[in-house]
């Protein structure tokens, strides 16, 4: 993504920022400078793409049935759950 817009590859803006050991970048060799960066940007296509399919996903979720909500996690769905009955049971108090 930083390459796409011009910033420069990932492992050279780590490096210009601090965020790698100064002996550990000048230990590798060009070849591993790219794979990774490439491994770097592969991650965050993967990572682009996921977040673009949850969102299609949530969309068209949202348009056949509006006003419902999808819980992310079944903990999230039972945590909901119990919430609404301990609200219905205060009415009883």
């Amino acid at each position: 993504m930083a390459k796409a817009c011009g910033a420069g590859s990932p492992l050279l803006l780590a490096n210009k920022y601090g965020l790698l050991d100064k002996t550990f970048f000048k230990s590798l060799s060009p070849v591993e400078k790219v794979f990774i960066d490439h491994y770097i940007l592969n991650r965050l296509i993967e990572a682009e793409n996921e977040a673009q399919k949850k969102s299609l996903e949530k969309g068209k979720d949202r348009s056949q049935h509006p006003g419902m909500e999808r819980y992310e996690t079944e903990e999230d769905f039972w945590g909901e759950v119990e919430d609404a009955e301990t609200e219905s049971l205060r009415g009883y108090e």
